[in-house]
C-alpha cells in the first residue's frame, strides 16, 4: 500500500528494499545491504530513496559513508530519523525502553560504536578537525529534505533538527498531531506526510 501514492505520481518503478534486522546483521551490516539492493536496482530516470526511523539512519550513514549511488539518486527524504545514537539512548532510557530496544547492541553495544554510526557526530567531529573535513552536504542529492513531527515520542524532533542544521539539509515540521507512526501510514493511508512528500516532489 505504502507504494500506491508514488505509482499514481508517475513513478513507473518502486521498490521496498528490506535488510537483515539484529541480530542477524549489525547497522554496518544493515548499511550493506541497503547500498547493494540500491546499486542492484534497474537504472530508472528518477530515483528516490526514502526510509523511516531506522531505515532514514541507515540510509544516512549509506550516503555519508560514500556508498550510494549518488550519480543516480536524484532525491533523498528522511522521515522521523534517528541521527545522534548516544543522545537517543538516554531518549529511550528515560522512557524506560533502552533495554528491549535493539538499537544499542546493533550500534556496537559502546559509546565508540555509537559515536561511529551517528550521522551527527560523524559531522560534527569531522568539522572539528578542520585539515581532514569534508563537504558532507555533497554526499547527498541536492534534493534533498528531512521531516519529523513535533509529536513524535519515539524520536524527537530534536533529532532531525540538529542533524540538518549540522550538515545544511532542508527539513520541514510535520503538524504537530502527526506521531513516529503516522509519518509513515500517512502513505498508505493519506495524510499531511503523504501530502508533503508528493508536493515537495513535483516541486523537485
Amino acid at each position: 500500500m505504502a507504494a500506491i501514492p508514488f505509482l499514481n505520481a508517475g513513478y513507473s518503478q518502486v521498490a521496498l528494499v528490506g535488510y537483515w534486522t539484529y541480530p542477524t546483521a549489525d547497522v554496518q551490516g544493515q548499511i550493506d545491504d541497503i547500498a547493494a539492493a540500491i546499486r542492484a536496482l534497474p537504472p530508472s530516470s528518477r530515483m528516490t530513496v526514502m526510509g523511516h526511523s531506522s531505515e532514514s539512519h541507515i540510509a544516512t550513514m549509506a550516503f555519508l559513508q560514500e556508498r550510494l549511488p549518488i550519480n543516480r539518486i536524484d532525491s533523498f527524504i528522511g522521515l522521523s530519523g534517528v541521527y545522534d545514537i548516544p543522545s537517543h539512548y538516554r531518549w529511550e532510557a528515560a522512557r524506560g525502553v533502552e533495554r528491549i530496544s535493539p538499537m544499542a547492541p546493533a550500534c556496537g553495544g559502546s559509546l565508540g560504536g555509537w559515536k561511529k554510526l551517528s550521522p551527527t557526530r560523524v559531522v560534527s567531529q569531522d568539522a572539528s578537525d578542520n585539515s581532514s573535513f569534508k563537504p558532507y552536504r555533497s554526499c547527498f542529492p541536492q534534493a534533498t529534505l528531512l521531516l519529523h513531527g513535533n509529536s513524535d515520542t519515539t524520536v524527537p524532533f530534536t533529532s532531525t533538527v540538529q542533524f540538518a542544521e549540522t550538515v545544511g539539509l532542508n527539513w520541514i515540521p510535520l503538524p504537530n498531531d502527526i506521531n513516529h507512526v503516522e509519518t509513515i501510514s500517512d502513505f498508505m493511508f493519506g495524510g499531511p506526510t503523504r501530502e508533503v512528500v508528493l508536493d515537495w516532489l513535483d516541486d523537485s
